[in-house]
């Protein structure tokens, strides 16, 4: 079987311009890292926020975004938190649904207790 030899000088065309960045830079002045997308400019309760919880038929979709920050996710949720009370505590900042997503997973979190609360007040 025939070795590939891949140094990087063998990779690409020597006459090819170099490319430039894949990204535009950072405006000077900008955070190295941005804020997650959960949170406001200022880290507070504005931005998108996601159910996490699950689906209810005529009522509310797993993974429904909302883009109008806390207050406003629970105001356009008002009907279905009024019929099920678990849909407020299931509704978490975008920038955290990572760690969100594996804490309902994860047995003794808060989330995992909501979560199959709901579960089980849904099967009753």
């Amino acid at each position: 079987m025939a070795t590939k030899n891949t140094k990087t000088e063998d990779l690409g065309d020597s006459d090819a311009p170099a490319a430039g960045p894949a990204f535009p830079a950072r405006p000077p002045g900008s955070p190295a890292k941005p804020k997650g997308r959960g949170a406001g400019p200022d880290g507070g309760p504005g931005g998108l926020y996601v159910y996490i919880g699950p689906s209810v038929h005529g009522a509310i979709v797993s993974g429904t975004e909302f883009d109008t920050g806390r207050d406003g996710a629970l105001a356009e949720l008002n009907g279905a938190i009024g019929k099920f009370p678990l849909v407020a505590g299931l509704t978490v900042p975008r920038g955290s649904l990572p760690e969100c997503r594996i804490n309902v997973k994860t047995p003794g979190t808060l989330l995992y207790e909501r979560y199959n609360r709901f579960v089980r007040d849904l099967k009753r």
